[in-house]
C-alpha cells in the first residue's frame, strides 16, 4: 500500500476568503464536520495559477486542504464516501467546493517516523517522515493524520485512480510512504541534545510548539502556491523560492506595506527555514539575549551556526540585503547552497548567525 500527498501544480489559483478568516477558523479545518451550519463563504483570487494546462483544483489561502470545481465535486464525491463534506464557496470564477476531510485515522506509526516532540512530552510539533501501523489505513482514500490532523490531507492509490479516471487536472503527487518498503527502514529519531549555553547569544530554546505549527503551516501554504516538493527536490524547491522573490523585486511598481512585506517575510521565510532542515538536518530554535526578547531561528546540526530565516527574507524584500556593490541582492539559492558544508569551519562561538 502507498500513501500520498497531493500537491497543486502551477496551474492552480491561490484564493483566498473575503473577509480573510481568523488563523483560529483556519486551523478548525481538522477533520470537525462543517457541513450542517456551513453558509458559503466568498473568497476571491489571489493569485492567478501560471504554466500551462488547466486545473480543477485551488488552493485556499490558509487552510489545509483542496478545493475542486463542479466537476470534480460530481466525479470525486462517489469514491470518497464518508471520508469529505464537499463545502460550497462563493466563487466569480464558478462553482468550487471546499473538500473538508473528515476521515481522521490513528494511523501513525511513531516508532518508525521521524518525529519531533515538544519538550521532552509526547506532543508531536512536526513529522519528517511517515510511517502508518499495518492494517489502519485498509480502506482508506482520502485521510487525515489524528496526531497531526492540520497537516495533509493525505490520499491512498484509490483516490489517484478516481481522479485519473475522471480525467481531472491540476494535481501531482509526493509519495510519502510504502508498505513494501517500511519494514527495511528504520526511521527513529535520534535522542535530542542539550541546547549550547555558551554561545553568540545569551539565550537558546526550544520553540514553542504552537509556533512550530504555524511555521509548518506558512511553509506547507508556499510550498503548494509554488507546486514544489522539499522532500523529492529541495534545491528546485529553494530556486522557486528565490525566483519569487526576485519576482517580487522586479514588479514592485508601488511600494508594498509594511504588513504585505511582513506577511510574505513569514511565508517565504518559514518555507526557506524548513528547506535548511530538510536538506541538511538543521532544527527550528529560539535565539535572543533571553526568553522575553528572541526572534526563531534554525540552527545546523551541531549548534555552530545559525540563520534567521525570516528577517533574511524581509532584507531582501525591503532592499537592505547590499552586496559589495552597494546594491540589494537576492542571494536566496547563494545562501541555501552556502550552508551545505558549512560545519566544516568552526566558528569562535556557538550559534554564529550567517546571512
Amino acid at each position: 500500500m502507498k500513501v500520498w500527498r497531493p500537491c497543486l501544480k502551477e496551474s492552480c489559483d491561490l484564493i483566498e476568503p473575503e473577509p480573510e478568516w481568523s488563523l483560529e477558523k483556519d486551523r478548525s479545518f481538522d477533520g470537525r464536520p462543517k457541513l450542517e451550519d456551513w453558509v458559503p463563504a466568498h473568497v476571491v483570487t489571489l493569485e492567478k495559477g501560471s504554466g500551462p494546462g488547466h486545473s480543477d483544483f485551488s488552493k485556499l489561502s490558509g487552510v489545509s486542504g483542496l478545493v475542486v470545481n463542479e466537476k470534480g465535486c460530481e466525479t470525486l464525491s462517489v469514491h470518497l464516501r464518508e471520508a469529505v463534506e464537499f463545502l460550497p464557496l462563493d466563487y466569480e470564477n464558478g462553482q468550487s467546493y471546499l473538500m473538508n476531510v473528515i476521515d481522521v485515522r490513528d494511523c501513525l506509526d511513531r516508532s518508525r517516523s521521524d518525529v519531533s516532540y515538544f519538550n521532552d512530552t509526547d506532543e508531536i510539533i512536526y513529522v519528517r517522515k511517515f510511517a502508518f501501523k499495518t492494517g489502519t489505513l485498509r480502506d482508506a482514500v482520502i485521510f487525515r493524520v489524528k496526531e497531526v490532523p492540520t497537516y495533509g490531507p493525505y490520499v491512498t492509490d484509490e483516490f489517484i485512480e478516481a481522479y485519473q479516471d475522471a480525467g481531472l487536472d491540476g494535481l501531482d503527487f509526493e509519495l510519502i510512504w510504502d508498505s513494501e518498503i517500511a519494514g527495511k527502514e528504520n526511521c527513529n529519531a535520534s535522542a535530542k541534545r542539550p541546547l549550547p549555553t555558551d554561545a553568540f547569544f545569551g539565550y537558546c530554546g526550544q520553540i514553542d510548539s504552537e509556533i512550530k505549527g504555524e511555521i509548518i503551516e506558512f511553509s506547507e501554504l508556499e510550498r503548494s502556491h509554488l507546486g514544489v516538493s522539499l522532500e523529492e527536490d529541495a534545491p528546485k524547491a529553494v530556486q522557486a523560492l528565490t525566483d519569487e522573490v526576485q519576482h517580487l523585486l522586479d514588479s514592485k511598481a508601488v511600494a508594498m506595506s509594511d504588513e504585505d512585506i511582513l506577511h510574505l517575510s513569514i511565508r517565504l521565510g518559514s518555507m526557506f527555514g524548513e528547506a535548511l532542515c530538510k536538506s541538511y538536518g538543521w532544527e527550528w530554535v529560539e535565539v535572543g539575549s533571553s526568553s522575553d526578547d528572541h526572534l526563531y531561528a534554525v540552527a545546523s546540526p551541531e549548534y555552530l551556526y545559525c540563520v534567521f530565516p525570516i528577517q533574511f527574507i524581509r532584507k531582501i524584500l525591503v532592499g537592505e540585503n547590499l552586496g559589495s556593490d552597494g546594491e540589494n541582492d537576492n542571494t536566496i539559492m547563494l545562501l541555501y547552497n552556502m550552508l551545505a558544508d558549512i560545519e566544516r569551519t568552526i566558528p569562535d562561538k556557538l550559534l554564529t548567525p550567517v546571512g
